[in-house]
């Protein structure tokens, strides 16, 4: 299944989780609960469901690259808001780069 079909991922995993559900009630039913008393031991016995999509997403392969987008968003907005440290910090990192730069180059066995 190709990453672009997201879509259709997500439904085949909401009619998964809904079968898994289904299949836990009956069985809840059968050992003697009430179908609304089943339904909730079923939920209960499946465990959190927003958990077992993100644990589905992880295992798609593509949720490190989403949370790295979003750090990098993140990381350019605070930027935009804190110009002066943004100044400061790409300074600081120009000058210790600009300065170890010809020391390697002069004195190759030091650094």
């Amino acid at each position: 299944m190709r990453w672009w079909n997201s879509r259709k991922r997500e439904e085949d995993l909401e009619r998964e989780l809904a079968a898994d559900l289904e299949l836990e009630t009956q069985e809840q039913q059968e050992s003697g609960l009430s179908p609304e008393d089943a339904r909730i031991a079923a939920r209960r016995a499946l465990g959190n469901a927003a958990l077992w999509k993100e644990d589905v997403r992880e295992a798609w392969g593509w949720r490190f690259l989403e949370r790295l987008q979003q750090d990098l968003i993140y990381g350019l907005r605070g930027m935009r808001r804190n110009p002066g440290f943004t100044a400061t910090a790409v300074l600081s990192l120009a000058l210790g780069i600009g300065a170890k730069a010809p020391i390697t180059l002069l004195f190759p066995g030091t650094c």
